[in-house]
């Protein structure tokens, strides 16, 4: 499980790209979870080069945060909500929440 967490962590840490990460993922949900979306359509929604658009699908792909379906020649990318390395980090994250409300004490009781 920490290999997942840590894949994600390595694969979104740079704030540079960051921004163009969340800019792709904000037009992934737009375009639907179920179809996905090829990476010319995203370079015409984004305005981001295709080379750009490209490496960034490979770098959350890798993090397990997209997925892609293949039809032919044809790539389709897309978020699938119940499978993928987000939720996995929203669930830790929900766990350390709920440990840390049951078992931390102030300092200053």
């Amino acid at each position: 499980m920490w290999d997942v967490y840590h894949t994600l962590i390595t694969h979104l840490i740079t704030a540079k790209q960051l921004h163009r990460q969340l800019f792709i993922l904000l037009t992934l949900i737009a375009a639907g979870c179920k179809d996905g979306i090829r990476v010319g359509e995203i370079t015409q929604k984004t305005h981001l080069s295709r080379p750009t658009v490209s490496h960034h699908l490979k770098v959350l792909k890798d993090a397990r945060v997209v997925n892609v379906r293949r039809v032919a020649t044809m790539k389709f990318y897309y978020i699938d909500p119940e499978n993928n390395s987000l939720k996995m980090l929203k669930n830790l994250l929900q766990h350390m929440d709920d440990y840390i409300a049951e078992y931390w004490e102030p300092l200053n009781k």
